[in-house]
Parts: C-alpha cells; sequence; structure tokens
C-alpha cells in the first residue's frame, strides 16, 4: 500500500476465523465500495474540487456583480476589480485538476481528498444557503487556502476573496447580529 503514486488501495479486507483444529484461516471479502479507499486524485476526488471551486466562483461572481449594496460606498468604485481574471485563474485551476497537474499527495495531506473532501463540500454548500457572506467568505478561504497550496494559480483568487472582503459594509454573525465594519 505505501506512498507510492502506483500503489492499489484495498478493496478486499481480510477476515480471521479457526478452523476445528485451532488452525487459524484468513480469507478476504469485498469491501463495499463506500468503505473503500479510493487513491488520491479518484474521478470522484475530482468532481468534488471542481465542483467546489465552481461553487466558490459562483459566490464571488454573485457578490461582486449583483450586491454592490453588500459594500461600502467609498469601495463600490473598484469592484468588480480583476474579476475577469479571477474567473480565468479559476478556470485553469479547474482544468490542472483535472488533467492530473496537481500534486494529489499534498491535496490529501491538507483534507482533500475522500470523505474529508466530501464533508467540506457540504459545509460549503449548507454555508451558501444560509446566505450569510462572512460564513461563506470563511469557509471560501479555508479551501482556497489549502489548495492553493498545490495550485499557485488559486493565491490570486484568494487574495481577490481577502481584498473583496474587506470592502464589505455588513458583515452578520453566525448569531445574526449585523455590525457595521
Amino acid at each position: 500500500m505505501g506512498g507510492s503514486r502506483g500503489a492499489r488501495m484495498p478493496t478486499h479486507r481480510m477476515k480471521q476465523r479457526r478452523d476445528e483444529w485451532g488452525t487459524r484461516l484468513e480469507y478476504y471479502l469485498p469491501m463495499p465500495p463506500s468503505t473503500q479507499i479510493a487513491k488520491p486524485g479518484s474521478p470522484q476526488d475530482k468532481k468534488v474540487l471542481i465542483a467546489m471551486l465552481t461553487s466558490i466562483e459562483e459566490q464571488l461572481r454573485i457578490l461582486v456583480l449583483e450586491r454592490p449594496k453588500q459594500f461600502r460606498k467609498d469601495y463600490l468604485e473598484l469592484l468588480p476589480g480583476p474579476w475577469l481574471e479571477v474567473q480565468r485563474r479559476l478556470e485553469t485551476a479547474r482544468k490542472q485538476i483535472h488533467d492530473d497537474q496537481i500534486d494529489w499527495q499534498y491535496v490529501e495531506g491538507v483534507g482533500l481528498t475522500s470523505k474529508t473532501a466530501l464533508w467540506k463540500q457540504k459545509i460549503l454548500t449548507k454555508s451558501i444557503r444560509s446566505g450569510v457572506w462572512g460564513r461563506i467568505l470563511k469557509v471560501c478561504n479555508a479551501i482556497l487556502g489549502s489548495l492553493s497550496g498545490a495550485l499557485p494559480i488559486l493565491e490570486f483568487v484568494k487574495e481577490y476573496k481577502d481584498c473583496v472582503e474587506g470592502c464589505l459594509r455588513i458583515i452578520r454573525s453566525p448569531e445574526g447580529a449585523e455590525a457595521e465594519v
């Protein structure tokens, strides 16, 4: 199993039992697909990462292009800023993921593969459904921060998100209170 890229991941689990004379017998049972450990960079991992980047892009697009009331008036003239460059870099990142031009060992190390990636995708989806921009941007920041180590092109997107966040007029706390910033 080791850490080599070509290592096969287990699809069966070993069981042991003793026969009537006390001899230990080993045999293997197939693991259900939901419990099989996929190698990092599996089609499922790619699908989840690409979906998360698409969701992040859509949320940033909505915020900077459709929600001007969310920003301080003195910053409105600066928006959307380099939005087209952000879109281009996100598209490039998605293509790099699709084409395996990414360090999957690193991505696995920061918890963006397998069940952990699905969990983070659910958190992103739930925060988007909440409609609370502070929460949405915080989760986007975590994902972009982790992925930018494997895809440096995303560092630009993360910095853009940070700058946009700094221009917000109102930030809602998780308890629903509003505060002028």
